[in-house]
């Protein structure tokens, strides 16, 4: 994800968030705001193809419900066996806006003269 990304959904539709981070990132997790979220209640992991780069990829869907307007990130977690402290970063946001599917009142009866 690179730079603020603002979408307007409707409920009910269905979104797909994909992050990539370069070389040698050991893990990757999705946040709504600040809190993690969790595959399988949040959303639901999608399969990536395999890569030949050392890149680490996550891609994830869920659908849009009334709650789901918030701001949307991944955070990556990297070290290896020459820096051992673990270093987190965040990507850019996502903010995620809700367009309401309210249906409309039906109009009262009329009749059409022809």
């Amino acid at each position: 994800l690179t730079g603020i990304l603002i979408l307007n959904l409707i409920v009910r539709s269905l979104i797909t968030l994909t992050c990539t981070i370069a070389s040698g990132a050991k893990s990757i997790e999705w946040l709504k705001g600040e809190a993690v979220m969790t595959e399988g209640t949040d959303y639901t992991k999608v399969a990536v193809a395999a890569s030949e780069s050392d890149d680490l990829v996550s891609k994830i869907e869920f659908d849009i419900a009334d709650d789901s307007a918030a701001t949307y990130k991944c955070r990556g977690t990297q070290y290896d066996d020459f820096c051992s402290t673990q270093r987190k970063f965040e990507s850019e946001d996502v903010v995620l806006t809700i367009i309401a599917a309210v249906p409309k009142v039906n109009p009262a009866d009329a009749t059409a003269y022809g």
